[in-house]
């Protein structure tokens, strides 16, 4: 991920600065509070620009073909809601296009989120790093320093902390968040059985603002990373006879077509009747739920801050208003 954006950078956390505010009891705070430019050289033939709502459906197929490197899913993220995304200055997208024939190299997104807490702390902005791909003919060319440069040099001053989730795990940085993907599928089922189910078991779609920021807030309780509720737009909660179930669709889905979601809350028995019921073909959780059945192991992720101290690593997926 452009390796050398993060060598000798002021707002990187090392792990030198992680061991001293742990063993110092430092709350967590911004590590560079006044303007930083980071340098980067343009790539020739290139421009990087603010993408618009008349980019999303470039934007949409870039990234269905170009996002995952993956043989068992692909991104699917429609037009629509890129555009509404600009619309609300929800994303401020970056794009890397050739200069002639306007075609797509690269991209990333900034998610702004409101009110993040961090260990008690909280931040009124903050950013989230996401969609950062480049065309595979084209790594290793700059272009990924360029995106990563532009995000931060566009950032306001003092720049928010910017959180990055990244599969895997990336040693040199140090985590805030750590833990271990697992996977379940939705139970195979006749035509039948599955209507019966579905008759047995109500999943209902919680749209009520009020009723909306209850739940959230019950959910969030004792959480190391989480933000304020707002308008839910890829964040949905469901009600099931077992409790209330919040999932983050990540617009991702698998090569049968069914839809994947993350876990962010939920009791084993509500996250169970969901995977029978509900939208999601496919769950993840950041470890698996006691209790749940069906699931097996991963892959490795990590949730990393940028220009963010911490003194503590967690294992909860952070509950965000995406």
């Amino acid at each position: 991920m452009a390796e050398h954006f993060w060598s000798d950078n002021p707002c990187v956390p090392g792990w030198t600065d992680k061991i001293g505010s742990w063993w110092n009891g430092t709350e967590p705070s911004l590590l560079c509070k006044t303007r930083h430019t980071i340098p980067f050289a343009p790539v020739k033939g290139f421009v990087c620009r603010f993408a618009t709502e008349q980019d999303a459906t470039l934007i949409s197929a870039f990234w269905t073909r170009y996002f995952l490197q993956s043989n068992v899913c692909r991104c699917i993220v429609p037009p629509e809601h890129i555009q509404t995304s600009i619309r609300e200055k929800r994303w401020e997208i970056f794009i890397v296009e050739h200069t002639l024939t306007k075609g797509l190299v690269g991209t990333a997104v900034r998610r702004w989120i409101s009110n993040l807490h961090v260990k008690g702390v909280v931040f009124e902005k903050a950013g989230m790093v996401d969609y950062f791909c480049v065309h595979p003919e084209f790594q290793k060319q700059g272009i990924g320093r360029w995106l990563l440069a532009t995000l931060h040099n566009t950032a306001p001053v003092p720049m928010p902390p910017h959180l990055i989730l990244w599969e895997g795990v990336q040693i040199k940085l140090p985590p805030m968040v750590t833990n271990l993907y697992w996977v379940k599928q939705r139970p195979k089922l006749y035509p039948i059985a599955q209507a019966q189910a579905k008759e047995r078991i109500p999943c209902i779609l919680v749209t009520n603002p009020t009723h909306q920021k209850t739940i959230w807030n019950t959910a969030v309780k004792g959480r190391d990373i989480w933000s304020e509720v707002g308008s839910l737009r890829e964040v949905q909660i469901f009600q099931l006879p077992a409790g209330y179930v919040i999932v983050w669709d990540t617009f991702h889905r698998s090569l049968k077509n069914e839809a994947i979601g993350i876990v962010m809350s939920g009791n084993a028995i509500a996250i169970d009747q969901l995977s029978l019921v509900g939208p999601f073909g496919v769950l993840l959780s950041a470890g698996c739920p006691e209790g749940s059945q069906g699931w097996t192991r991963d892959s490795m992720f990590q949730l990393v801050c940028y220009n963010l101290s911490s003194n503590f690593l967690s294992h909860d997926f952070p509950v965000l208003c995406l």
